[in-house]
């Protein structure tokens, strides 16, 4: 067996650097995402919305980010993130805004501020899109302490849009 020559390493180097440079895509449907996911683009991918479970912080662990988009519509049931727990909590603000095909239905864009000590859902959309989830809608969550995620992002909403921040 021989010896790879330097430009022969070198094209191993570079494949090996390009595959793991790609991102995770979580699109499987409701789940609790784990700490190894950190990075992940999560994907409301359907017109049935599902959950998705942040995971446990711990101070190992602090640092772990999300993002979260819908790439469909949501027209069903609501695409929500909960905390893991009701001591886990999101803190931090997300803009509304409203689509171009219903721009007179209500005000916006409008932003819901998360309190860090009571809010421990995002609802987005399902037969209402008023509280978000149409195509585009997009958010970021990063663990700042054991107990608190940061949030921050911008909803898609249709008709008079509605605060998508739950304590649940």
């Amino acid at each position: 067996m021989s010896t790879p020559n330097l430009q022969e390493a070198q094209g191993t180097l570079a494949a090996t650097a390009a595959q793991s440079i790609r991102r995770r895509i979580v699109s499987d449907g409701a789940q609790t995402l784990t700490t190894a996911q950190s990075g992940a683009l999560c994907l409301f991918n359907n017109a049935t919305g599902f959950t998705f479970t942040l995971p446990a912080i711990t101070a190992n662990t602090v640092g772990t980010w999300y993002e979260f988009m819908c790439s469909v519509t949501n027209t069903a049931t609501v695409a929500k993130v909960i905390t893991d727990s009701a001591s886990t909590f999101l803190l931090g603000e997300i803009w509304l805004g409203v689509d171009n095909t219903t721009p007179a239905a209500g005000p916006g864009p409008k932003a819901y501020a998360l309190n860090g000590t009571t809010h421990r859902a995002i609802n987005q959309g399902g037969a209402d899109t008023t509280t978000g989830g149409v195509i585009g809608s997009y958010f970021k969550v990063t663990a700042i302490s054991t107990t608190q995620w940061m949030v921050e992002g911008f909803l898609v909403g249709a008709g008079t849009i509605a605060t998508p921040v739950a304590t649940s």
